[in-house]
């Protein structure tokens, strides 16, 4: 089982290859100006898990939430892989990592 700062660190690893991705990738304007906001969102969720403290009462709550913005993401991830494809292996890994997440920490992992 991974800790939250596990789960954390392998989001990063996903956000820094969606930069790379959006650097890099030959991208109609308005399809690389949604992955540049996509990233954007994926950096300030990433921020929720830096503010978990396991001790305060509304832990779980606060996860769940930024769990649910994680899948939320994905999924416009994905979305906007339908009108790229060479995005959706990035998609699909966000995806089962927060798949993955949601199993994981929801059994009181932390």
């Amino acid at each position: 089982m991974l800790s939250t700062k596990a789960f954390k660190a392998r989001f990063l690893e996903i956000l820094e290859e969606l930069d790379d991705f959006a650097e890099t990738a030959a991208l109609a304007d308005a399809d690389a100006e949604a992955l540049e906001e996509l990233n954007a969102e994926l950096e300030d969720a990433l921020m929720l898990l830096d503010d978990l403290d396991a001790t305060e009462a509304d832990f779980e709550e606060t996860l769940g939430d930024a769990l649910e913005e994680y899948a939320a993401l994905a999924e416009d991830y994905r979305a906007l892989a339908a009108r790229a494809p060479a995005l959706s292996e990035l998609a699909e890994r966000l995806g089962n990592l927060t798949a993955m997440a949601e199993g994981n920490l929801a059994g009181g992992q932390k």
